[in-house]
């Protein structure tokens, strides 16, 4: 991937990369400092990451304190933005192609 997918919400970026067993997201990025209220699975997920410290709340949003992995792009998508989403369209590059899209285009 030539350039770090991005994951923008609420004027909050997340930055990662794709590996082999998912998608790291990477220290210093932003995440939403609420749980949507559809967030059922992912509101366990994100308490367990800041119970950890893993995010710390940073004024109106959480920060990540270190690169953590997660088993898809969704559920990194999901954490940073605070309930379910699909990690395959919400990160993107450089150029906003999303991430389906430079997966497509690799093989």
């Amino acid at each position: 991937m030539s350039s770090t997918p991005y994951c923008k919400i609420k004027g909050l970026t997340a930055t990662g990369k794709r590996t082999a067993n998912g998608f790291i997201v990477f220290a210093g990025s932003q995440a939403v400092l609420e749980h949507r209220a559809s967030a059922k699975r992912m509101r366990a997920k994100r308490e367990q990451l800041i119970e950890k410290g893993v995010l710390l709340q940073e004024g109106d949003h959480l920060v990540f304190t270190k690169d953590i992995e997660f088993g898809s792009p969704s559920t990194a998508g999901s954490v940073v933005r605070g309930g379910n989403t699909n990690g395959l369209t919400n990160w993107k590059n450089s150029q906003g192609i999303q991430l389906k899209e430079i997966e497509a285009n690799e093989t």
